[in-house]
């Protein structure tokens, strides 16, 4: 039901974009082969720490058709292997990565980083006491809830989202300036790599 929101919402606001929203990563390969001649841009958002061999998962997109040397691969992960806690077993992780380590694995995929970095600063004071915490109690399984357990209401809701914008706005600035903070996530824009081509 929500997969069926998100397309139609997609749909409504990019309406002069073709938009696919995809479920299953072992379909889209099919339908991209059947119905795209040009792929400009391929989102992997927080998809690729749920899989033991990335670069494998990564590799044969390279091979769509559509998919040439300017297309834009997209990719977030969790960031900090240190920060690894109970949240990331229960969400199937298999690894939280560094900037370095997000550039090898698109290196061994034939990818480039073109552009990379972190974001949610404010959140790895959270996650940080997080994993201190399960130094002296360790979580019941039943008692983790991911973000569809949020029962913040809407004030603080819109709370949560202003103090991310925030973060976002002013990490970028920073970032134009030559200050790169750390984030509770990394981020990286690639491309094909010439050897690759």
């Amino acid at each position: 039901q929500n997969y069926n929101k998100i397309t139609t919402k997609l749909q409504q606001n990019y309406n002069k974009i073709t938009t696919k929203l995809q479920q299953n990563y072992n379909k889209i390969t099919t339908k991209l082969q059947q119905n795209y001649n040009k792929i400009d841009i391929i989102l992997l958002m927080d998809v690729i720490e749920h899989v033991e061999d990335a670069a494998a998962l990564l590799s044969p997109l390279r091979a769509l058709r559509g998919f040439h040397a300017e297309t834009l691969l997209v990719v977030t992960v969790p960031a900090y292997q240190s920060l690894f806690c109970s949240h990331d077993e229960w969400l199937g992780h298999y690894r939280r990565y560094t900037a370095k380590m997000l550039h090898r694995c698109l290196g061994k995929a034939g990818f480039s980083p073109v552009l990379s970095g972190y974001f949610f600063f404010v959140l790895l004071v959270a996650r940080a006491l997080q994993k201190g915490k399960e130094f002296f109690v360790r979580p019941k399984p039943d008692n983790i809830v991911g973000i569809g357990g949020w029962r913040g209401g809407k004030f603080l809701s819109a709370l949560v989202k202003n103090v991310l914008l925030a973060d976002y706005k002013v990490s970028k600035a920073l970032r134009c300036a030559g200050v790169k903070l750390p984030g509770l996530s990394c981020y990286c824009v690639a491309k094909q790599s010439d050897s690759k081509k």
